[in-house]
């Protein structure tokens, strides 16, 4: 491999390849157990950048006044393992602040986020309905109001715009779950959670048979 030396160490003046080393970051993170190589190299590239914001971060902002909170976003989470409708958007003052960025290609992606916010803007704005027509507020008010944090949930499973019933039926279910965890955790009392355990034990005995029969 070109950027190791005859040691099987990563050559130092990689270092001075900041995009390279993002690059180079970003690829080890897709590594699987066993990977030697792109273990190691992830291990070097996280010590150069903690490195560099530690002693040489005016250096960083010097280059590229954005390059050293792009470096920051790498050590705290890379665009792999983050939500991704949510590291566009941070990534598109990245993007945009490249002096060989495509006007055409960010202008259409910026276009994209929008009309696709503006999709989920609505689904929430019907669940949001949907919660208020059930009064849970009122019916149960020992239970936490996480409509919200449902919806985002279901956009971190998919978020594209075909999947709209399929984030709806994951929000309302999500929810429900939410207020039986409630119920459990600070509401029913001994004898009745003793009951609700066995309920919820014999479902998923009863599952389990009906899937060994279908097998």
């Amino acid at each position: 491999m070109k950027f190791l030396d005859s040691k099987g160490e990563f050559k130092t003046s990689i270092k001075n390849d900041i995009k390279g080393m993002l690059s180079l970051q970003e690829a080890a993170d897709l590594r699987f157990r066993g990977e030697d190589i792109l273990e190691k190299a992830f291990n070097f590239t996280t010590k150069q950048f903690e490195t560099m914001l530690l002693h040489d971060r005016d250096l960083i902002d010097h280059i590229n006044p954005h390059l050293a909170q792009q470096v920051t976003n790498a050590l705290n989470q890379t665009l792999l393992k983050g939500f991704i409708r949510m590291d566009v958007r941070s990534y598109f003052s990245f993007y945009e602040n490249c002096n060989t960025h495509d006007k055409k290609l960010l202008e259409f992606a910026k276009l994209d986020f929008n009309i696709l916010q503006r999709v989920h803007q609505k689904e929430l704005a019907e669940l949001t309905r949907w919660w208020k027509d059930l009064d849970i507020i009122n019916k149960c008010p020992f239970a936490r109001d996480r409509l919200v944090e449902c919806y985002f949930c279901a956009l971190t499973v998919y978020f594209e715009p075909k999947y709209a019933y399929g984030r709806k039926v994951f929000t309302k279910i999500t929810t429900f779950l939410s207020i039986l965890y409630d119920i459990y955790d600070a509401y029913g009392t001994w004898e009745e959670l003793v009951l609700f355990t066995d309920a919820i034990n014999r479902y998923i005995e009863y599952t389990c048979i009906l899937n060994q029969k279908g097998n």
